[in-house]
């Protein structure tokens, strides 16, 4: 299919307005607690509420987009995405709240998975992997703008505000991509088939490129993005109890994400996708080990920033590939792609904290440093675009 001219720029705004909602409330959550009048135990669970969904769904959401239609899907889930938004901004409790966020954390599934997907089908192959970094750095500055701005927005206004400026902006999104992909919407009428689902689900698994993919992608994103969590346990083990500064040094990933989006033509014209993913690597594993340092937040921002651009440099071809290696299931590869990538994501928390206990903090760090270069070294070698198409 021939891409628009804004088809590019459509796709980063939904996916960077999907990803405002993703981290909006974790700053607000002690004034939303107090608020509502709510037991402060249990204001995890509006996070939780989120992320669960947003990984369960996915291969449902990726099934259904390659039977019903991918644009028709993205734009529906989007539309419930802002509405589930909304009206968690009328919540009169918690667990209306909690309620809201797990509708939303559904439908944001669809919303920016289905983004690359669409993307795969619109963009040419010279242009697909970069595009690709375009749309992953907007959704990363969706998470960073979603988390810092909310917390102004709810000390200026109300976190009430905050939560209905992240729905306008997904409403914002959702009419310039239809209007852009309009063209798109209509496919042939049909109904959703679940013996059908599983017999593509089935024939991803059998891919064995596509296996390797997703098992990288999921201790990659683990090793990573795992240790987030127990930062403002390093930096509290200082004595400083700011989250400001957690706040700032976790921002230091998305920068160099973002950077990474920027300078993703530059960085595999050098490189190759090859060069880049044993590169980032080598980076990754780096910052993993620098954080065994005594904390020092611009050492640490300037550490994430390294393993940002380091993490998006592998995970940016891994994306690709799995798009890339069955076309006519392109949005249920990319679905299971997404719910393995947070599954490494909730499960590895657990890991890091088990080792800094028995073992210690740097021990540990050297382990996944070691793993991270070993595995970026293996994918690299394992993943071939001349994998066999579904």
């Amino acid at each position: 299919m021939p891409a628009f001219p804004m088809t590019l720029p459509a796709l980063a705004a939904v996916s960077y307005s999907a990803a405002l909602a993703v981290f909006m409330l974790d700053p607000m959550l002690a004034r939303i607690v107090s608020d509502l009048d709510a037991d402060a135990d249990r204001a995890f669970l509006v996070t939780t509420a989120f992320a669960l969904p947003y990984a369960l769904a996915q291969p449902f959401i990726g099934a259904l987009a390659d039977q019903l239609g991918r644009v028709k899907v993205m734009l529906t889930s989007l539309a419930a995405a802002v509405i589930a938004t909304a009206l968690g901004a009328a919540a009169p409790s918690l667990d209306m709240l909690i309620v809201s966020r797990f509708a939303a954390g559904f439908f944001t599934a669809g919303a920016s998975t289905l983004c690359f997907a669409v993307a795969g089908d619109l963009l040419s192959e010279t242009k697909r992997q970069i595009g690709f970094s375009r749309i992953s750095a907007a959704g990363v500055g969706g998470s960073l703008s979603g988390a810092i701005a909310s917390g102004l927005v709810a000390d200026l206004l109300h976190w009430r505000a905050a939560i209905l400026i992240v729905a306008a902006a997904g409403a914002l999104s959702l009419a310039g991509a239809f209007l852009v992909l309009q063209s798109q919407w209509s496919v042939p009428p049909r109904r959703f088939v679940l013996k059908e689902a599983a017999t593509a689900f089935g024939s991803l698994f059998r891919i064995a490129g596509l296996r390797w993919c997703f098992a990288a992608q999921m201790v990659a994103t683990g090793l990573m993005m795992g240790l987030f969590p127990h930062i403002a346990f390093l930096v509290a083990s200082t004595g400083d109890n700011r989250a400001f500064v957690v706040s700032t040094i976790l921002a230091g990933f998305m920068v160099g994400s973002i950077l990474y989006g920027l300078a993703a033509g530059l960085i595999l014209g050098s490189l190759g996708r090859v060069g880049a993913m044993r590169c980032g690597g080598v980076l990754v594993a780096a910052a993993l080990v620098a954080f065994g340092a005594p904390p020092d937040p611009a050492l640490h921002f300037s550490v994430l920033v390294a393993a940002g651009i380091g993490y998006r440099a592998l995970q940016n071809p891994l994306h690709t590939f799995a798009a890339e290696v069955a076309p006519a299931l392109r949005g249920s590869a990319l679905a299971l792609y997404a719910m393995f990538s947070v599954l490494g994501q909730s499960i590895a928390p657990l890991a890091y904290a088990r080792g800094f206990a028995v073992i210690g903090t740097m021990e540990t760090l050297i382990i996944a440093s070691t793993l991270f270069a070993a595995l970026a070294l293996l994918a690299s070698r394992l993943l071939r675009p001349s994998q066999p198409s579904a």
